[in-house]
């Protein structure tokens, strides 16, 4: 009976340092800055995102316009969530205070959110789309070149 406690604790660690070294991959996998391509809110085009740069470093994001910082904050991400979850909380400016809970997927050089910007009142989407009145957008980003 010893035995088999031992092992299933064993087991048990090496598991949980596999999340670990899992999540800690997913946000090294997300570190660096990304320009906004494409987006859609509420399921209608939205070109006048085109061009934001998302810069994530450690746990802080900052969104900028021409330049100019217009969101920041901290983030949060739970890769082992399907979809990965991705939490922008506010601590600069007009959002501060505010929290914007998505999703994420990253491939190749291309990182997709979708997440309630528009309505922080909704729930989390749950799929990478933002459809008609659901309060979500969804941005479609490209890495930026060092």
């Amino acid at each position: 009976m010893k035995l088999v406690f031992w092992l299933l604790t064993i087991a048990s660690l090496m598991f949980s340092g596999a999340q670990v070294a899992s999540a800690a991959q997913a946000k090294t996998e997300l570190e660096g800055t990304w320009i906004a391509v494409s987006a859609e809110r509420d399921g209608r085009a939205d070109g006048e995102l085109n061009g934001n740069r998302l810069t994530l470093s450690g746990n802080h994001f900052v969104i900028q316009r021409d330049g100019r910082p217009i969101y920041g904050g901290t983030f949060h991400i739970d890769a082992h969530q399907k979809p990965p979850h991705i939490t922008f909380r506010h601590t600069d400016g007009a959002l501060k205070g505010k929290k914007w809970k998505g999703i994420y997927e990253v491939e190749n050089d291309m990182l997709r959110i979708a997440d309630n910007a528009i309505d922080t009142a909704k729930p989390r989407p749950t799929v990478l789309e933002a459809k008609p009145n659901s309060g979500h957008i969804k941005i479609n980003f490209r890495r930026a070149k060092p």
